[in-house]
């Protein structure tokens, strides 16, 4: 009987004021942003001797140095925006000096300031590497890079041509390009 008591008096405690709880509200889905496009990366040819595990290790090394440049010279960050020194950070010095001299060619800068989105849908790098006594000495990249822009400027963008990069302090530098970038 007490615990009765005790059940009744806890429910008139109760006021019918309250509003009911209404059904259960899930939270906004949230959008989902597309996954980075990947860089089809591959060794091409290799002239010298190279064991292939240290093939391989050169080809990454050598792909993030130019995924680098695509991302911050290009396709990466948020628009409008005017590309800055860090487009140039994988080139050795007297490269980027000369790169920012042709920055319409080696970035998107002819056109970051009048887009709201640049999306690469196309990233390749081909490697063909110069190796002595088992170890890399140069490497020239073969690259591609398709980009499609929203906004003021509707266009698709190609990029195209070689980069040249040898070993430096702190991994692999682009000493060179020889490259095309055309509106399509």
């Amino acid at each position: 009987m007490a615990g009765l008591a005790l059940l009744i008096g806890s429910l008139s405690g109760c006021s019918g004021d309250d509003p009911a709880p209404g059904p259960r509200e899930d939270p906004p889905a949230e959008v989902a942003t597309p996954a980075p496009l990947a860089t089809s990366t591959k060794v091409v040819n290799v002239a010298g001797r190279l064991p292939k595990a240290r093939r391989d290790a050169v080809g990454e090394q050598v792909t993030a140095v130019v995924d680098a440049w695509f991302d911050d010279a290009f396709v990466g960050g948020e628009f409008p925006r005017t590309v800055g020194e860090e487009a140039w950070g994988g080139f050795t010095p007297d490269a980027a000096k000369k790169a920012r001299k042709d920055k319409k060619l080696t970035s998107a800068a002819a056109v970051s300031e009048q887009v709201e989105s640049i999306a690469a849908d196309r990233r390749v790098v081909r490697n063909d590497v110069l190796a002595h006594k088992g170890r890399a000495q140069g490497v020239t990249a073969r690259v591609l890079l398709r980009y499609e822009t929203t906004g003021e400027v509707e266009s698709t963008f190609l990029v195209r041509g070689r980069v040249m990069l040898s070993p430096a302090k702190g991994g692999w530098k682009i000493f060179g390009y020889d490259l095309t970038q055309e509106e399509r």
